[in-house]
């Protein structure tokens, strides 16, 4: 759910209910995002931005009240749409991290590379204003997972319960994703990819980059911006 609605996510399509559960005869069903439905159900994420999914053609994010909903995989459109045709994610994982507001996708499970997704304010060099948001992808080439989640738990462990990041791999390990234990020994690589905007006022095409490390180990860590 976000918000006030329920949202149900289908191949084909979008749908919220509205009412009570408990009273179905005042509850209504519609339909705001026809065509654009949710082919990987293990990718839904829910954010304070609205809910992630990975649909037929990409990466969305939907507030459930919007007939449009905001396409954020343009930097890694490829991914999807080839010269030898149209790949479709169905197993596609992807988890919310809050203490990082990042989400992490894996396209196909157990399988190399693995995506970040970050948002990123876009602020006025001149007042310090925020004149708007970047959704930035970075791709990491060592980490790979079967299922994901965060441990939200009731504070009955405190020191587990803390909102990490925890992921399952192909052998059936559980690690989490904040101290290191991802790197096997080889180098970490993370490449980050964005697409131009227009700088406003400026009439110039630019591009905004920020990078952060949040994986740690005793290895060299190397970073890629392609631009």
């Amino acid at each position: 759910s976000y918000g006030d609605y329920l949202g149900i996510f289908k191949t084909t399509g979008v749908w919220r209910f509205i009412g009570d559960t408990e009273e179905i005869t005042n509850a209504t069903l519609q339909e705001i995002i026809p065509i654009r439905g949710c082919v990987a159900p293990e990718s839904i994420a829910k954010t304070p931005y609205g809910i992630i999914y990975v649909g037929k053609y990409g990466v969305y994010l939907t507030d459930l009240q919007s007939q449009t909903p905001v396409e954020l995989s343009a930097p890694i459109r490829g991914l999807w749409m080839q010269l030898a045709g149209q790949t479709v994610f169905t197993g596609a994982v992807g988890t919310w991290y809050p203490r990082k507001e990042i989400y992490v996708l894996q396209p196909v499970p157990g399988t190399l590379p693995a995506y970040i997704l970050q948002r990123l304010p876009w602020v006025s060099l001149v007042d310090g204003s925020i004149l708007g948001v970047f959704w930035v992808w970075s791709k990491h080439t060592s980490l790979t997972l079967q299922a994901a989640c965060t441990w939200d738990g009731d504070d009955t462990f405190p020191l587990q319960d803390d909102g990490r990041f925890l992921f399952g791999i192909t052998s059936g390990s559980i690690k989490h994703f904040d101290f290191g234990t991802t790197d096997s020994g080889s180098a970490f690589t993370p490449v980050l990819e964005t697409v131009p905007r227009l700088l406003t006022g400026l009439n110039q095409v630019g591009r905004v980059y920020s990078a952060k490390v949040f994986a740690r180990h005793a290895n060299a860590i190397n970073l890629g911006i392609r631009y």
